[in-house]
């Protein structure tokens, strides 16, 4: 199943002349490589038409900032923001896309994702509505089947866990983002061990189809879920131990460090935690403009109120080289970043 989406995405490009889909680590390139590449899947601005048209099946806003749907805090502003709240409405989003060579991405609760402060052209797809769902498909009294939609967020999935006694979850009532996201990060469930709970996941392939991964279609990398970042996920269904756990996680700021956002940039390497790594360096506190590398804990930015994305990756990229001196071990960028520096 995997290699069919891939090579539907391999024909769509051929015929539009744009690059394949690929499992390519653009943190890997070269900088002038990756802005290339990046350039490359950039879209044109979308025609009064076009507008009219996506107004007309789905709820969209546009030129509309992304600080308020990012881990940051901060983004320029993306052309379209679509919300969609149930699968037919998702393939006439895509169908709209696909004829109209209009880009998009999806997000979740925008954890790891980083619009440049000159914003974004094409869409950005997020899930409400009937997406929003957690459903008991089949017990025993070993065993639950949850089919688990693409919207639900991670702190939701654990009240509904906690609710039918599903237990080893409680830590996700403090964790950000969705289920459906975290998979296809790897990032907030590398400890967690979901992906071994995975029984089946349905995507929606480019051509509006629903398609159901399992076994051996499905995968893992790193414990992140090897998709095409142009197929979303519409559900996972889950086989879960059904065990009442007596520990009890109150709802809390993971990082209170006062009123501020704040996001993880960095993916742990194999052996050492990112972290230790940026302490040992010597990095605590330091900032760029009002973004500043946590003094609790420091695989974390802090936005203390007016940063800016570019401050944001300068900090990164400070950090990055400070700890490849120090360490040798160079540090994994795990934000996807989008948009363009200058205001378009």
């Amino acid at each position: 199943m995997m290699e069919e989406i891939k090579e539907e995405e391999r024909e769509q490009a051929k015929e539009k002349d744009l690059p394949s889909f690929d499992d390519i680590d653009l943190s890997l390139l070269h900088p002038r490589e990756r802005a290339r590449l990046e350039r490359s899947f950039e879209a044109q601005h979308m025609s009064h038409d076009q507008k009219e048209r996506l107004s007309r099946i789905t709820e969209v806003r546009f030129d509309e900032a992304m600080r308020e749907y990012t881990g940051f805090g901060v983004g320029g502003a993306v052309e379209a923001l679509v919300t969609v709240k149930h699968v037919k409405g998702l393939k006439a989003v895509m169908e709209f896309a696909h004829d109209s060579g209009v880009s998009y991405l999806f997000l979740g609760k925008g954890r790891n994702l980083l619009v440049r402060d000159g914003g974004m052209l094409g869409m950005v797809i997020r899930f409400g509505g009937e997406f929003c769902r957690c459903e008991m498909m089949r017990t025993s009294d070993e065993q639950a089947k949850v089919s688990v939609h693409a919207g639900v967020e991670l702190k939701e999935f654990a009240r509904f866990a906690e609710a039918f006694h599903l237990s080893g979850y409680e830590r996700f009532v403090n964790l950000p983002g969705t289920v459906a996201g975290a998979l296809q990060s790897g990032h907030s469930l590398r400890h967690l061990s979901l992906e071994h709970k995975v029984e089946e996941i349905t995507v929606l392939n480019a051509q509006q189809k629903e398609i159901t991964l399992q076994g051996k279609s499905l995968r893992f990398e790193g414990g992140k879920l090897k998709l095409p970042r142009t197929t979303p996920i519409l559900r996972v269904l889950l086989k879960i131990a059904i065990q009442k756990s007596d520990e009890h996680h109150e709802e809390r700021k993971l990082y209170p460090e006062g009123d501020v956002f704040s996001i993880a940039p960095f993916a742990d390497p194999e052996k050492v935690e990112a972290r230790q790594l940026i302490a040992d360096a010597g990095l605590q506190g330091v900032r760029v403009g009002s973004a500043r590398v946590s003094t609790l804990h420091p695989d974390f930015i802090l936005n203390e109120g007016d940063a800016t994305a570019r401050d944001l990756l300068v900090l990164v990229g400070l950090v990055k080289d400070r700890v490849k001196q120090s360490s040798g071990v160079a540090l994994e960028q795990k934000m996807i970043v989008v948009g363009n520096d200058k205001q378009r």
